[in-house]
């Protein structure tokens, strides 16, 4: 397998997708004949989403995004390159499921071809790119590479993405994060995962984009596939934030409870295990 960039030294994408493209042998790491580029190159709010399963939150709230570009590794993989090819973590069900949930707010599939899925949205036309069992970087196109390349948006959640796609998005302008992750840089402070993490990296340097918080104001239960619906947007908000910077946010309590609904020490602790099990290795 090629080796991934460590961050000590920052690559054109036109050299990183040369390099993990060319030998990766998978499926569909070329090119993406699919894709018409010219249709959508330019004049287009475009948001990216890496390891973004079927969460529909920003499909919901961001009105102003006209295009999203979503990337997961499964359903081949739950958990990146690992096992990838022995397909040990593959998921079958989650495109079913996927298609399902983005039905029930309005979008329907209109493409499918090898690992991309196209969906529209008859009520806003807006249209989601689903690059699906795409490990990040390692499985990173020609095609992928120019949508980041143009993209001015980076969605925030609950994955950590190697910090590579910062390079990737030279248009990015504002960050997008939610209540159900803690971006905590301390715990990467004295680990090799500090050279990969995006959440490290933005915490240390803020850099010049501004960033928003997709905040919940009340409880729902997320991962109840039958609560998705258009009706999320009465219970959630955006607002400004300073950065990723020491950032730690409460989520809504859960009805009946008589306990302190403590989501974000719970979401710490499946995040670091999360990043830990699915970091982006190399080998010589």
């Amino acid at each position: 397998m090629p080796r991934v960039p460590n961050g000590d030294g920052e690559r054109s994408h036109c050299d990183l997708f040369g390099a993990l493209s060319s030998g990766a042998g998978h499926p569909g790491s070329g090119p993406d004949p699919h894709l018409n580029i010219g249709e959508y190159l330019y004049g287009m709010e475009t948001l990216v989403y890496i390891g973004a399963g079927t969460d529909c939150i920003p499909l919901i709230m961001l009105d102003h995004i006209q295009e999203f570009i979503y990337v997961d590794s499964r359903p081949q993989s739950e958990f990146g390159m690992d096992e990838y090819d022995t397909g040990l973590f593959y998921r079958g069900t989650f495109l079913p499921r996927l298609e399902a949930i983005l039905r029930r707010i309005g979008f329907e599939l209109v493409a499918k071809k090898n690992r991309y899925l196209e969906f529209r949205s008859g009520r806003t036309s807006q249209v989601l790119r689903y690059y699906s069992s795409t490990a990040f970087p390692e499985m990173l196109t020609e095609g992928l590479a120019t949508q980041l390349a143009r993209a001015q948006y980076l969605y925030l959640a609950g994955f950590d993405p190697h910090k590579i796609v910062l390079t990737l998005m030279p248009n990015l302008k504002s960050v997008y994060c939610n209540m159900h992750t803690v971006y905590d840089s301390d715990e990467y402070a004295d680990t090799e995962e500090k050279g990969r993490s995006t959440f490290y990296e933005l915490c240390q340097n803020r850099r010049h984009y501004s960033y928003w918080l997709v905040k919940e104001l009340a409880y729902w239960e997320y991962w109840e596939d039958e609560q998705v619906s258009l009706e999320l947007k009465k219970i959630h908000r955006l607002e400004p934030c300073e950065g990723l910077k020491n950032y730690y946010l409460e989520r809504p309590k859960e009805p009946n409870s008589s306990h302190k609904y403590d989501e974000g020490a719970r979401a710490a602790g499946s995040l670091r295990s999360r990043f830990r099990s699915r970091s982006h290795r190399t080998e010589s």
